[in-house]
């Protein structure tokens, strides 16, 4: 994150830098094209872009702790054949879920501040915003899109709202299925940051993939038949044996 941020924010205020020269060349070299001239915008501008670069890395790093498949295969994963030799000596694998709330934080901060410093940079810049983001110098497939990246925003606050209130551990344990539900406007927040930054699909393309295929095998793995066999009562427990119609899926 910080070797990301600092690149990007070298790079971005750099490039606003030049920006009142480059209007000044445009207004000269094109004095009857002067309204395609792109005034330049403010210093909250760089910030902005940070946060939204560190938001392309930090969103698609949020999904991997909470892929099942691939937190097994790495439990699995070993150097040699002593106890010590395992990644999961090494790597707290089990804290998957710490991970994920943690970088979760760090999304809505981040998701803050990049909605907070675009809007001040609107204030004190509209029209250069406004003509700046999309770029439709070099757009992206849907950089023609008027507005695109203010409304689509707008669709993520939405869902950050949802996810967020909903997530919190007095929630999760009063009632789970808030919880739940409120969690799938994942896919309204994912879906609409691909429309929302050129870039970001890139980013995320691979580990949403992942956890849309891992989801339909959740699907399919939960839908098997499994009967009771037996209950019984030895106090105090009560033990139920189970038996899977299709025995060589289950290896336990």
């Amino acid at each position: 994150n910080i070797g990301l941020g600092v690149f990007l924010l070298v790079v971005w205020t750099a490039a606003v830098d030049a920006m009142p020269e480059e209007y000044e060349k445009c207004r000269l070299e094109t004095p009857l094209l002067i309204d395609t001239c792109i005034k330049p915008l403010s210093k909250y501008a760089p910030y902005a872009k940070v946060c939204g670069g560190l938001l392309n890395f930090n969103c698609a790093l949020l999904l991997l702790p909470v892929l099942r498949g691939l937190i097994k295969f790495l439990n699995g994963v070993r150097f040699g054949t002593s106890e010590q030799g395992a990644l999961a000596t090494y790597v707290p694998l089990r804290k998957n879920i710490i991970f994920h709330k943690a970088i979760a934080r760090w999304v809505f901060v981040l998701a803050a501040l990049h909605t907070l410093a675009h809007f001040v940079n609107y204030g004190l810049a509209a029209e250069q915003t406004l003509r700046t983001f999309p770029n439709r110098d070099d757009p992206p497939w849907f950089g023609a899109v008027n507005k695109a990246p203010w409304v689509t925003g707008g669709f993520i606050c939405i869902a950050i709202f949802f996810i967020y209130t909903g997530a919190g551990d007095a929630v999760k344990h009063a009632e789970f299925e808030i919880f739940w539900f409120s969690h799938h406007f994942l896919f309204l927040f994912y879906v609409a940051q691909i429309f929302h930054g050129p870039v970001f699909v890139y980013w995320t393309i691979v580990p949403f993939a992942a956890y849309v295929l891992e989801r339909v095998w959740r699907v399919q793995r939960g839908s098997r038949k499994i009967y009771l066999r037996t209950v019984k009562w030895i106090a105090p427990v009560l033990c139920l044996e189970w038996v899977p119609h299709d025995r060589d899926w289950l290896q336990f």
